[in-house]
């Protein structure tokens, strides 16, 4: 092989190298852009809305208190006003979680809240039809009997499901770090092996072109020396090297 077909061949293995070295790049970054994607459009939104909930249902409860307790008709329809909108972000929150992707166990969590926010609402809107007739009595007997009840049953499910969320937050996080360590492993063995192989291959190149000339060139010294024009240098290669060898020796044969 001539020294022209072993720089075509060095530099196409160069190329091919460099080349699936960026195409094993672009997958694996491909893989962990997609994973932290989940992560941050998925995971981490789910965890929050999930504690949002917990907090949402706490004001929901201070509010119907308020509302229950309110010595003006004012206040108890601020404390009204301000009770919907609480259920209506547990609700509203409720949905958002449905359309983010869940485990089984957290679709379950989820149903399950449903349900108990409905009979949650129920109660709470006889509390609120008590409270607005001006019966207190029994608005604060149904509040504390059937309404109490009913949210202690919510908040241990919406618990539950804070507690899910935050273990898929969790899983996530740790699936992204493992996968951006894969990463950086696979492109370190990608370019130490490409660095080996490129490695041999001027090691190779190198020595199929020194070696000639330097055995030309103790040739010629030693016709310096002793001016023996009898001394030809081997001829092992037939590429360029070998025929400026041959050329040599064919010098070296006119002046003999």
């Amino acid at each position: 092989m001539s020294i022209r077909q072993n720089l075509v061949v060095l530099i196409v293995i160069t190329a091919t190298l460099l080349l699936s070295i960026g195409v094993i790049g672009n997958t694996q970054f491909l893989r962990h852009d997609e994973m932290t994607r989940t992560l941050t459009d998925n995971a981490i939104p789910g965890a929050l809305v999930a504690a949002d909930l917990v907090a949402d249902l706490k004001q929901a409860e201070l509010d119907l208190i308020e509302l229950v307790s309110a010595p003006d008709p004012d206040i108890a329809a601020k404390a009204q006003e301000r009770l919907r909108v609480q259920q209506e972000r547990v609700s509203a929150n409720l949905d958002t979680l449905e359309r983010l992707p869940s485990t089984a166990k957290e679709s379950g969590l989820l149903e399950h809240a449903r349900q108990r926010l409905a009979d949650y609402r129920v109660a709470t809107d006889e509390v609120v039809s008590y409270a607005r007739a001006g019966q207190r009595v029994l608005a604060e007997a149904s509040l504390y009997a059937n309404v109490a009840g009913y949210k202690n049953e919510l908040q241990q499910v919406l618990g539950d499901l804070r507690i899910e969320k935050g273990r898929s937050k969790d899983a996530s996080v740790v699936a992204v770090r493992e996968e951006l360590a894969r990463t950086i492993r696979v492109l370190g063995w990608a370019g130490g092996i490409t660095l080996l192989i490129l490695v041999a291959l001027v090691i190779r190149l190198h020595r199929n072109i020194v070696r000639p000339l330097r055995a030309m060139e103790a040739t010629m010294a030693g016709i310096a020396v002793s001016l023996d024009f009898t001394q030809r240098v081997p001829v092992s290669r037939n590429d360029e090297i070998g025929q400026s060898v041959r050329a040599f020796n064919s010098l070296l044969d006119t002046l003999q």
